[in-house]
Order: C-alpha cells, then structure tokens, then sequence
C-alpha cells in the first residue's frame, strides 16, 4: 500500500495581497497525476487545509474539486484539522464525503476511537492511521491529568496522553505487528520554522517534545510546521511542509511530499520533490545592481511569474534612489515574468531619515488576529500577569467563534 503524507495547504493564501491560487493550481494538478502515475492508495493532509477559518466560496470549491479528482483516481484522503481551519466548517459534510471515500476529523471526537482508522488492501489491513486533528484547549482539559504539575507539562502530558490512548487501543484492537501511523498538527521542539507559520492558540506556542509519541509508533506524519524536515534526525517523524511558497523566508525551501509504502508490517519512506512552478527571489544591492538583476529574471523560464522582495541600498546622497525605484516598478507592473510584491529601502545611519522603506509598513492585512490583539496589548501597555490572562481568553473567544 502506498501511503501520500502532505500538510499545510493553505488553500486562500494571500502574500503581500498577492493571491497564491495559480500555485495552489499548479500543485493540486500536480498532486493528482503523482498519485495516478504512483497507484497512490491514501493521500494524508495533516491539518491547514485552508488559510483562514471563514475561506471564501471559491476556495472551498477547489477543496472539494481536488477530493474529488482524488476519488475519481480511486485514492482515499484522511483530513484532519489545523489550527488555521474552522472544525465547523471541515466536520461539516463529513458524513457526505465518506461516500467519497475521504474521512475527515476537523475536531477531537467525544469518542476517541473514531480516530483509529484501518487501512485495509485486498482483504489484509496493512497499516492504522491516528487521525489527530490540532489539539485546542477544549481537547487538552478533557485529556488533562489529575495532577497539576506546571502548565507546560500539564499541555504535554494532556497531548502525550491522548496518543498514548490511541496508540494503546490501536494495538489492543489490531495487534503488535501493522504499522501505527499518527498524524499530528503541532510544534515539536528541534523544528525549524519560517516567517510564515501564524500561531493562533496560546498553548501550543511552547512547543512539545517528540516523546508524546509512543515508540510504538513507526510514523509520525506532522503538520504546521512549513518547512520539510525530521526532528533531530529522526526519520519516522517528519513534518511535510506546505506544499507551495507562502512567504520570502521560504524562498530556499525544497518543496515536497512523503510517500509511505508498506512491505512485511514495516514503512517504506521517501521524499518526493514538488517541482517549482513559482521562485521567490529576495533581490540585494544598489539600484543599478537591481535592474540588472531584474533583467535576468526575466530571461528564466519559470512556470509562473517570478515573486520579487527587494531590498535597496541606498546611495550616499540617497536623493535619486525613490525616483529609480519608482520607475523600476512602473517597468515591472504588469510583466510577464516577475511581479515586485515589497520593496525597502536599507540606509546608512547618514540617510536613516532621508526615504522612507516602499511596501515596508506592516498593515493589518499582514497580521493574523492574535498579533493584531498582541499590538492593541503594546498600545496600552498591559502588564505581563494581565497580558497572559487576556491572550487566553482572547484565544478561547476566537477558537468558540469559527467552532
């Protein structure tokens, strides 16, 4: 059996009011030839599916347009939520697309044995997936032990313990031997992490050790973390990463899915490159230095047109740098091959005052509602003790609004 691990879709993913929907495109029709070509047999998204908890009409559409190429390729999908998707909005028409052979867990279930899924080829079932959605508050009291040791480990112990139950009614229920597969969307301790992870629950900020997964456990697929990579070198825990570029700090990051194969009760895992339909470039240097190298981007032959940060150095007088920047963005406006989404402008301590950055202002359309909340808290110079209390409750009001 051929198991796919992807996470971190982010399906309506706007990057300095850029619209992301061509790349989400270009992977989504991607993804469906990989596992056609590959006889893929169940396709994983570990949490994110979508980028806010209210997408819109039109991304909701691809969703169910990219589950339903899946099931006209014969694939089964397991979605879990993350902490970017409503659990309304994901649990909503779960009991339609089991027809469709795609389970879907946008919250914990009072019953925790739901998530214990079988994966079962001609007759024998050849792995079980822990289909762990992100884990909110309301999840964690549930889970909380008796104890009350600090709240760190009070939210480790709580995520610790309901793996630990899952792992210990999947082997009870199955055996020893096939494979136990657990999905997951958090931060684990030794990931690394880009601009463009958005935390919206307080107590998963911390992060988590890898030791709240059993070693009974033989594959941890991971979500929320953007960037692929194991933990500490451990090949069975692996976050995908998200499967497009959502910001410049990913620039450099080698895009990719996990393909998971059976063979005699053990996993196969290999790394699948994504190929590159768009290159975020961050462009350096003096203004002539920039167009020159805006001139050559615009020689590459990419799939997409190329998204450009730049960063100006400015000049010792400083007093012709605005005009140059200016008609290098009226060249570039509407260009085929490369679109300039931000531009500043670095300064000597001599010139600091004398331009102010393009683009560089950071507005509300850049900010997730935990920071905007955080910046109103700055405002009013909240103390610490005060500041703790009313992130949390600013939290749990946010997580009963999109539930």
């Amino acid at each position: 059996m051929k198991i796919l691990h992807t996470a971190d879709w982010h399906i309506g993913k706007i990057l300095h009011k850029q619209s992301l929907e061509q790349d989400f495109q270009k992977f989504s029709d991607w993804l469906i030839r990989y596992v056609d070509q590959e006889a893929v047999d169940v396709v994983l998204i570990s949490g994110d599916v979508f980028d806010y908890a209210n997408p819109s009409y039109a991304d909701i559409k691809k969703y169910y347009k990219v589950l339903n190429d899946l099931h006209q390729n014969n694939v089964s999908v397991i979605v879990t939520g993350g902490n970017h998707d409503s659990p309304a909005l994901l649990n909503g028409p779960k009991n339609l697309l089991q027809n469709m052979n795609v389970t879907v867990f946008g919250s914990l279930s009072e019953n925790i044995e739901e998530h214990i899924i079988p994966l079962t080829k001609n007759g024998t079932t050849e792995a079980i997936i822990l289909a762990v959605p992100f884990l909110r508050e309301k999840d964690l009291r549930k889970s909380r032990s008796l104890l009350e040791p600090s709240e760190k480990d009070e939210q480790m112990l709580a995520v610790k313990n309901i793996y630990d139950q899952l792992t210990e009614l999947a082997k009870h229920r199955f055996g020893e031997k096939i494979p136990v597969i657990a999905m997951g969307h958090l931060h684990l301790y030794g990931s690394k992490t880009s601009d463009s992870e958005r935390d919206i629950h307080i107590g998963n900020l911390m992060g988590f050790p890898s030791t709240i997964f059993s070693e009974s456990i033989h594959y941890v697929a991971l979500g929320h973390i953007h960037k692929p990579q194991t933990i500490k070198g451990n090949q069975i825990i692996r976050y995908s990463g998200s499967p497009v570029f959502l910001d410049f700090s990913e620039k450099d990051y080698e895009k990719q899915v996990i393909l998971i194969q059976t063979k005699d009760f053990s996993l196969d895992i290999v790394p699948v490159k994504i190929p590159v339909f768009r290159k975020l470039s961050k462009i350096s240097g003096t203004g002539p230095e920039i167009k020159k190298k805006l001139e050559k981007i615009c020689l590459e032959d990419n799939e997409l047109p190329c998204f450009i940060e730049l960063e100006w150095n400015i000049s010792d007088d400083g007093l012709d740098d605005k005009r140059l920047l200016q008609e290098i963005l009226m060249t570039y406006e509407n260009h085929p091959a490369l679109k300039i989404l931000k531009s500043k402008f670095i300064s000597s301590a001599s010139v600091s005052g004398l331009l102010e950055p393009s683009n560089e202002n950071i507005t509300i359309d850049d900010m997730n509602p935990l920071e905007v909340f955080r910046q109103l808290l700055d405002d009013r110079n909240i103390d610490d003790e005060k500041r703790t209390a009313l992130e949390k409750a600013y939290v749990t009001l946010w997580e009963n609004l999109y539930e």
